[in-house]
């Protein structure tokens, strides 16, 4: 391998060393010269004659060397005539130094000049193809750790040229000691691009060859096939011609029977046979069908005019429009019409006709049958009577409900509410705090009871919907988990939860329905769970975008007699009715189960505890900022800063209105009150309110009208509105956020509800307990303009539009579209509208 240097002569190398050997002996003797010692001199001539034999065996090994030098380079002149004739490639590897030596062949296959070549492995791996590298890598690996001895590895390089060539490299270690690290490493380099190419090709060619004789086989194997099938249909053809006088016969008397059956059908079915002879205008008519008409057979053929006579005068241009569309389309005819009798009695017919052409195509001949539905059709009259009766009561039971609702929630408001309000009171004794639970406790076990029922009923009704929106399913688990901690440590029995790992964080579907779902079957489950534990477990299901849910508990178990009536409503089991309930949790639960498109299913043993598993349809949803639900803190008022806040409180039911005052000023408001629409939008032109809580059921204006009188002024477009309603339908809370409210709460009101829903408010911050300077709410949550890629294109633009011009109404026409699809991010839009802050809103709708 060539390394750039000239090698000196051997002859030269020689002369120099003598010279230096004389040298030394010149200064030896000098040196015992200026000694003067006694005897030194012989000791110098010792020394001499020593040199001079060690001068003379140097010269021989020098002229060895020479000798094994001459042949060395005349081999490596032959060896590098023969990697030069063969284009090899010699490389040499120096491992501690990294450093790579290659002779001229080597830098002619890559394609680069001796200057052009970095001289280290590491370059020539940055040439070697992705794909190839780490198993070279590999190769090189084992080799250097004495896996094995030698190394032999095909792979492509790019050349200069920027061109994949296949090259083979074989290589080994040299002077490695048994258990050291190699050190030197020395191989070849052949091209072998041109092979490659060609078994690439000889491969394909192969494929092509073996596809052409599968298919050739395939061909054979075909026409074998055709030849047996034809064999057998020669064979069944001559068996048909020897049966076929036989079954002549057998036919003929065949057809005499079946056309006396079919006589004889068509006269028990009160059908009639028709024949109309198309081009001479002649029609044929069987008994039954002069039966049919009220009329006596004649024996006489008629012309279809006959039909004008007959049918009534209203159904005529159908029946004659029906026959010409058949006709003319080519199809059967098919239609349906009255008669009148020569009685003036009016029957209803059904005609069905099949159409024979001529070898033009040409209608020449129709023949059908009649029978008469009259029957059927005063059955169909009755059954859209009893429809419209039915939905009348149904529309009537829907008002029912929602009067009682509104009925019942309003006494509940005040029950309840009023509780909740004095339970704040620190006067109140042991035993006047007791009554005050057991009243609340009451109220909420009567408010849920109310809410089931009216619940089951909007199911029943099909107006219950889902509300689909991007949620945080771990936040919402954690939720419901510190929802049951407290009874669950009451009751000394374990509560566990977990997740699979391949459970999604962040998915789209019905929160506030699979919430409901789990609080209801984790409550059943903790309710009847008396000693052991109860357990939440959540996967991935194998069936494609589902969530598989099982909660289990070891409470006493449900016999096989209880559960075929489990789900039915207001039924319950012996542990269910010692316990107590509606009956109707269950029932409330698979519906909304169902209403997602999941099923649920239970199974249980007696004494051992219950297991139930349901399915629950869901998509993956990008990250957000999930809102926290609110501390469980002491509110003493409203944060100092906040400046004197005006509520205008607007109820018709005095109980109602007074709850809420007192608790709005408890909170520190000032409140204004009105009792009706007319009144309340009085008292927002003459006292401009900061915030408006609003029943939506009121005398003289309802709630919905308010609202939308107040949007429409000029300081009313950004007021913070508050929707309070005893009404249970869904179709109520949509026309309430349409009109433009920022929240709604639902009679009765609990504490909790209310003081979250207030601070979701602009400007509106409370100070707690514990602590008295806290930062302000930071709602909505961040969001990224990939939020709004569920909205339809037309929708997003609308709202920049109306952003851009800064058009409030446009923007509440916008933001009631976008609750239609996702609430949550409606009310999301809506706080940042409420705030002014369109530069935010841009920068996420562009």
């Amino acid at each position: 391998m060539s390394d750039h240097k000239d090698r000196p002569t051997s002859q030269q190398d020689i002369e120099r060393l003598r010279q230096e050997i004389e040298e030394t002996y010149r200064g030896v003797l000098e040196l015992v010269y200026e000694i003067g010692e006694p005897g030194g001199l012989d000791e110098v001539k010792r020394l001499r004659d020593e040199v001079r034999k060690l001068s003379t065996e140097l010269e021989e090994t020098y002229r060895g060397v020479i000798e094994l030098a001459t042949t060395l380079e005349n081999d490596e002149q032959r060896i590098r005539s023969l990697t030069e004739c063969a284009g090899l490639g010699l490389w040499y590897w120096t491992v501690t130094s990294d450093a790579l030596t290659v002779n001229q062949e080597w830098l002619d296959i890559i394609g680069l000049s001796a200057a052009g070549f970095g001289g280290t492995l590491a370059e020539w791996d940055r040439r070697v193809h992705p794909d190839d590298l780490p198993s070279v890598q590999e190769e090189r690996h084992r080799l250097l750790n004495g896996e094995r001895p030698f190394l032999h590895a095909e792979f492509r390089i790019e050349t200069a040229a920027n061109v994949w060539q296949w090259v083979l490299c074989s290589a080994r270690v040299m002077g490695a000691r048994p258990g050291e690290q190699a050190r030197q490493v020395s191989g070849t380099l052949l091209n072998i691009h041109a092979r490659k190419q060609t078994e690439l090709k000889i491969q394909t060619l192969n494929l092509e060859l073996e596809a052409r004789n599968q298919e050739r086989m395939r061909e054979i194997e075909h026409i074998n096939h055709q030849l047996l099938d034809e064999v057998r249909r020669r064979q069944h053809t001559e068996q048909a011609l020897r049966q076929s006088n036989l079954q002549a016969e057998t036919a003929h008397q065949e057809i005499s029977l079946l056309t006396d059956r079919l006589s004889l059908a068509l006269g028990a079915a009160r059908m009639g046979i028709w024949d109309w002879d198309i081009i001479n205008d002649i029609v044929y008519w069987d008994d039954k069908m002069h039966a049919l008409y009220g009329l006596i057979p004649d024996g006489q053929t008629k012309s279809s005019r006959i039909w004008e006579t007959s049918v009534h005068p209203d159904d005529l241009p159908t029946i004659f429009a029906d026959s010409q569309k058949a006709i003319l389309d080519n199809t059967d005819f098919d239609s349906e019409f009255r008669v009148i009798w020569p009685d003036r009695s009016v029957h209803t017919l059904k005609t069905n006709g099949m159409i024979q052409r001529d070898e033009n195509g040409q209608a020449i001949r129709m023949i059908g049958l009649n029978y008469d539905i009259t029957h059927h059709k005063q059955r169909e009259q009755e059954l859209r009577e009893a429809k419209q009766t039915a939905e009348s009561a149904n529309q009537a039971k829907s008002l029912f409900l929602a009067n009682m609702s509104h009925e019942l929630r309003t006494p509940l408001q005040a029950i309840l509410g009023f509780s909740q309000l004095m339970q704040l009171d620190t006067d109140l004794s042991d035993k006047q705090r007791n009554n005050l639970l057991i009243i609340n406790r009451s109220g909420n076990h009567l408010h849920e009871l109310i809410h089931d029922v009216l619940e089951v009923s909007e199911i029943e009704a099909g107006r219950v919907e889902t509300r689909p929106s991007d949620f945080d399913l771990h936040n919402l688990v954690e939720q419901i988990q510190a929802m049951f901690h407290l009874k669950i440590e009451r009751k000394n029995i374990g509560l566990t939860i977990s997740l699979d790992e391949q459970v999604p964080q962040y998915i789209s579907g019905d929160a506030v329905k699979l919430r409901q779902i789990l609080i209801n079957l984790l409550g059943n489950a903790v309710k009847f769970t008396d000693d052991g534990e109860v357990s939440l477990k959540i996967a991935v299901s194998s069936q494609p975008g589902q969530l598989q849910f099982e909660i289990s508990d070891t409470g006493p178990g449900i016999h096989a007699a209880e559960l075929q009536r489990l789900f039915q409503p207001f039924e319950q089991g012996l542990a269910g009715l010692t316990k107590g309930g509606t009956g109707l949790g269950l029932v409330i639960t698979r519906q909304y189960v169902q209403l997602l498109g999941g099923e649920l299913s239970v199974t249980s043993t007696p004494g051992e505890g219950s297991r139930f598993t349901f399915t629950y349809p869901y998509k993956t949803s990008h990250p957000y900022k999930a809102r926290k639900p609110a501390a469980h803190k002491s509110v003493t008022g409203l944060r100092s800063g906040n400046g004197s806040r005006r509520a205008l409180v607007v109820d018709d039911h005095p109980q109602s209105l007074d709850f809420m005052v007192q608790l709005l000023e408890k909170l520190g408001f000032h409140t204004l009150q009105a009792v009706d629409g007319k009144q309340a939008l009085d008292e927002f032109k003459l006292n401009q309110p900061d915030i408006i809580l609003i029943d939506l059921l009121l005398p003289i204006m309802d709630g919905y009208q308010v609202i939308k009188q107040i949007r429409q002024t000029d300081n009313g477009e950004t007021i913070p509105i508050i929707a309070v309603t005893a009404g249970a339908s869904t179709q109520n809370v949509r026309q309430a956020y349409r009109c433009g409210v920022n929240g709604l709460l639902r009679k009765p009101c609990k504490l909790p509800d209310v003081i979250q829903l207030l601070e979701d408010m602009p400007n509106i911050d409370f100070a707690y307990a514990d602590e008295p300077v806290l930062q302000a709410a930071t709602y909505p949550p961040k969001m990224t303009p990939g939020v709004l890629a569920v909205l339809p294109e037309p929708l997003r633009l609308k709202l920049r539009s109306a952003t851009e011009s800064g058009d409030i109404r446009q923007l509440r026409e916008c933001l009631s579209d976008v609750e239609q699809t996702d609430h949550a991010l409606a009310m999301d839009l809506a706080r940042l509208v409420d705030r002014y802050e369109y530069d935010r809103l841009l920068e996420i709708l562009n």
